[in-house]
């Protein structure tokens, strides 16, 4: 009977050591990680200008003149209006841009404005600063000439016979930025 008791207890200890052994190989750790990233974020400003030119290059806001405006919901989008246009009119439009993000930005895509309905008028140049760090501002600019040797039967249909202007065109300004990685 002395036997079966210590048989008993020592099964009991047995028992007893692989629990305290099972528990000593469970642990759970709990890490928690707060990551910040940067914020990509370069928006459209006033302050820029439209200038017109007759076809020689020289200053003439006497008949074209232009105006843009930065959409007061969105400062990602613009929209130029121009008015008083005539053949031979060069429009330069400059748009300040501004990198108010925490990232330096590079330029991915300054899209030419869609001009598909005033087939008068072409985008002949765009330019837009290559990089922008943070806060620096640069400008986007348009450079839109009325064709001088449209066919003049097109023009005077548009104008009319008693002569005047070209109809007002109207386009968004369309930016496209990317985070820079070096």
């Amino acid at each position: 009977m002395k036997k079966s008791r210590f048989l008993v207890l020592a099964l009991v200890v047995a028992v007893m050591m692989m629990g305290a052994g099972y528990a000593a190989w469970t642990e759970q750790v709990t890490i928690t990680n707060n990551v910040c990233t940067g914020e990509l974020d370069v928006d459209l400003q006033d302050g820029g200008f439209v200038n017109t030119f007759s076809a020689a290059g020289v200053p003439d806001d006497t008949y074209a003149t232009g105006d843009y405006t930065v959409d007061a919901t969105d400062a990602n989008k613009a929209t130029v209006s121009i008015e008083g246009l005539y053949p031979g009119a060069i429009v330069e439009v400059s748009i300040p841009v501004k990198n108010v993000g925490t990232l330096k930005a590079i330029e991915d895509n300054v899209v030419a404005p869609d001009l598909s309905a005033t087939p008068w008028l072409t985008c002949t140049n765009v330019e837009a600063p290559d990089a922008l760090d943070v806060n620096d501002v640069g400008n986007i600019t348009y450079t839109l000439t009325c064709d001088s040797a449209a066919d003049e039967t097109v023009m005077a249909e548009l104008i009319g016979e008693t002569g005047g202007s070209l109809p007002a065109v109207e386009f968004d300004v369309v930016a496209n930025y990317k985070q820079f990685n070096q």
